[in-house]
């Protein structure tokens, strides 16, 4: 979306440069094009994007590996008047993967690492978490700045709302990243304690479907199985309609879904994210629960050097360990009590304004235009 914001904001034109075979060489949007190559970092998608850039004054790449560092460094060997752009899309959860396994890198490999991040011109990261936590770790020699994630801005989101008891959980359902598991025991006591109804909007795993088939046998019409829906309306209309917005994912970046919730005025009821942190500020704690920082620490202890890996590995594990029950206890007392809270309130419109001031991609592009001239 960075390339599209930057082209709509006036005085931009781009090119994305992609490997998705179906896609090939079209245009995307007004000002934007694509162009299809296989594979940048062999000498042929090398040699057809150093081509393509000639009258280009700006490059833009996604990630940090020490190929996409090299590969930009050569790039700008031959064009040294290019600026170039790294935008890191990556978590607290990939910074300490990182700060982990920079510690096992030789010394030449991690000379040369550093090396090619000082001849970058900008790194952007999504949070000011994730940027703390670099620069606490030492982790690019180089400025990082804050670049979050943002929502269109769409007219059809103006409030004032008309919600309903319903609480919306969206994204991919029952992978482990997403940790939906979590929120089940807060299911069955909102459930028997409450009123509210429960909408899943995303493709699901078999196994947690079956879980919910469950509970929908014993509490009928009150848990709405969407699956993936695409149309925009549609989508939409179950934000507007959504008085909360239920988040339990063990890592998440800046969060795309939980923005434009926020921006249709849905109460989040969540796990530690990042985005939460930054939109809600002081008032985050209200809407959070911080589980995620006990698993982080307890698996580092026991050495594991990739969470992320270990998660996805191991995740039927993880659901019957105890720190899984203290976090689903947790997590359920915070979810009655947000339901309780809020249950004759309606706060839509001043949720909505969190995020309308400073998340929309019209004020992110002006962010980032000003940082591209400083730079």
């Amino acid at each position: 979306m960075i390339p599209v914001s930057l082209v709509k904001s006036g005085n931009w034109s781009a090119t994305i440069f992609h490997s998705n075979r179906d896609m090939r060489d079209v245009d995307f949007v007004d000002g934007v094009n694509l162009c299809y190559v296989p594979n940048y970092i062999f000498i042929s998608g090398f040699l057809k994007i150093f081509i393509k850039l000639k009258g280009f004054t700006h490059v833009m790449i996604y990630h940090g590996a020490l190929k996409t560092l090299l590969w930009l460094f050569l790039i700008k060997t031959f064009r040294p008047s290019l600026f170039t752009y790294v935008k890191l899309d990556i978590g607290e959860i990939d910074v300490l993967e990182r700060a982990m396994s920079i510690r096992n890198e030789g010394l030449i490999k991690r000379r040369l690492r550093r090396y090619l991040e000082s001849k970058v011109d900008i790194f952007t990261v999504e949070s000011y978490k994730v940027k703390n936590m670099i620069d606490e770790f030492q982790l690019i020699n180089n400025s990082v700045y804050v670049i979050p994630n943002g929502y269109d801005g769409r007219v059809d989101n103006a409030g004032p709302f008309k919600k309903k008891e319903v609480v919306l959980i969206s994204g991919r359902i029952g992978v482990p990243q997403k940790n939906n598991y979590l929120i089940l025991e807060g299911m069955r006591k909102a459930l028997a304690e409450t009123e509210v109804g429960f909408i899943f909007m995303g493709a699901m795993s078999e196994s947690f479907e079956k879980e919910l088939f469950k509970l929908a046998s014993e509490y009928e019409g009150r848990i709405k199985l969407m699956g993936y829906v695409e149309n925009i309306d549609t989508i939409n209309n179950i934000y507007k309609e959504s008085k909360y917005i239920c988040f339990s994912s063990i890592y998440e970046g800046f969060s795309l879904a939980f923005v434009e919730a926020v921006s249709f005025g849905c109460i989040p009821i969540s796990t530690d994210l990042a985005a939460m942190d930054q939109i809600f500020k002081e008032r985050a704690s209200n809407y959070l629960v911080n589980v995620n920082d006990d698993l982080y620490k307890e698996l580092t202890e026991k050495g594991v050097v990739s969470i992320v890996n270990y998660v996805n590995e191991n995740y039927d594990l993880l659901i019957k360990s105890p720190w899984f029950f203290k976090a689903s206890e947790r997590f359920s007392n915070l979810m009655l009590s947000i339901l309780n809270e809020y249950k004759e309130v309606d706060i839509s419109t001043d949720i909505s304004m969190l995020v309308e001031e400073h998340y929309t991609w019209d004020e992110i592009s002006k962010e980032l235009n000003s940082i591209i001239l400083r730079g």
